[in-house]
């Protein structure tokens, strides 16, 4: 399956990445990257292992307590929604 990135999740990713950078050391934002990396191979894995959530056809996965991916699978595609932060924004963000 291919995984397809939609502009405001990377927009959502490269905040992360920036409060990251100014709050924290280099050390925690690599664990960061490390534990995206691994929750975007386990949804490319297996894109239906995960909970649906409120909204229809869409899946999420908590990369750590502070951020929650959400995606939908339509056909061969994984589409990344959101990656949200759960400490900034609210569900209705979404």
């Amino acid at each position: 399956m291919q995984i397809i990135w939609t502009e405001i999740a990377l927009d959502d990713y490269d905040e992360c990445i920036c409060y990251l950078e100014n709050y924290f050391s280099e050390k925690e934002i690599l664990n960061f990257i490390f534990q995206m990396d691994y929750s975007m191979n386990l949804i490319h894995k297996n894109p239906f292992t995960f909970p649906i959530s409120d909204y229809k056809n869409v899946r999420y996965l908590v990369v750590i307590p502070q951020v929650t991916i959400f995606y939908s699978v339509h056909e061969d595609k994984i589409f990344i929604l959101r990656v949200f932060s759960n400490i900034k924004q609210k569900p209705s963000d979404i």
